[in-house]
C-alpha cells in the first residue's frame, strides 16, 4: 500500500456552500465514506462502473462560492509519483491558488493520483485592484509579465474557473515530470 500526503482544514460536521457536493461534510480521508460519497454525488456513473473524465457543465456554479471534489489520476502505469514528485505537485498548488480564486480545505496526493477538496470563488467578487495585486504577487519581479487594461476581464474569468485551475495545475505538473524524468508526452 502506497501512503499519500493528506491534509484538511474541514472540521467534523463543518457544513459547506453550494447545492452540489458534500452537504455534509464528516472528514476528508482518503479512502473514507465522504470520499465515496463524493464520488457517487459527483459522477453517478462511477456507482456503474462507468466513467466520466469531465465535470458536467450543470455541476459548475459560477455566481457562488462553491466546494468541489476533484480527482486526477496518471496516464502511465504503476506508483509514479514520489515524494519529491509528491511536495512540487503541493507547492505548484500552493502556487496556483495566490492566483486563482479557490481555497483548498483537502487534499491528498498518492502514488499515482491526487484529490483536491476546492472551494472556487466567483470573479466578480474581486475588483481590478485586487486582480492587479494577484497578478503582482504570483508573477512578481518577471518584467516579461505586464499586465494590460484589456487583460483583467481575462483574469477574473480565468482565475475563477475550476477548468483553468485543474488545466495549469496539470500541465505545470506534467511539464516538471517530463523534465525530471527526460520524457516527452501525457503524464
Amino acid at each position: 500500500m502506497h501512503s499519500g500526503l493528506c491534509t484538511s482544514n474541514l472540521t467534523k460536521g463543518e457544513k459547506v456552500p453550494g447545492e452540489l457536493l458534500l452537504k455534509e461534510v464528516m472528514a476528508f480521508d482518503v479512502g473514507s465514506e465522504v470520499v465515496q460519497r463524493c464520488r457517487n454525488q459527483w459522477n453517478p456513473d462511477f456507482q456503474k462502473g462507468g466513467t466520466r473524465n469531465a465535470p458536467d457543465s450543470r455541476l459548475i456554479v459560477k455566481s457562488e462560492p462553491t466546494v468541489y471534489h476533484v480527482m486526477s489520476r496518471t496516464a502511465l502505469d504503476g506508483f509514479v509519483l514520489g515524494d519529491i514528485e509528491k511536495e512540487y505537485l503541493v507547492s505548484l498548488i500552493k502556487r496556483l491558488s495566490k492566483a486563482h480564486f479557490s481555497e483548498v480545505l483537502g487534499f491528498c496526493v498518492m502514488g499515482n493520483h491526487f484529490h483536491l477538496l476546492v472551494r472556487m470563488h466567483p470573479g466578480e467578487k474581486f475588483d481590478d485592484e485586487k486582480i492587479k495585486g494577484r497578478f503582482l504577487e504570483y508573477y512578481g519581479d518577471d518584467k516579461e509579465m505586464v499586465l494590460g487594461e484589456g487583460q483583467i476581464p481575462l483574469l477574473r474569468e480565468k482565475w475563477s474557473s475550476l477548468s483553468e485551475y485543474m488545466k495549469e495545475i496539470k500541465q505545470g505538473f506534467s511539464r516538471f515530470y517530463n523534465r525530471r524524468h527526460r520524457r516527452k508526452g501525457f503524464f
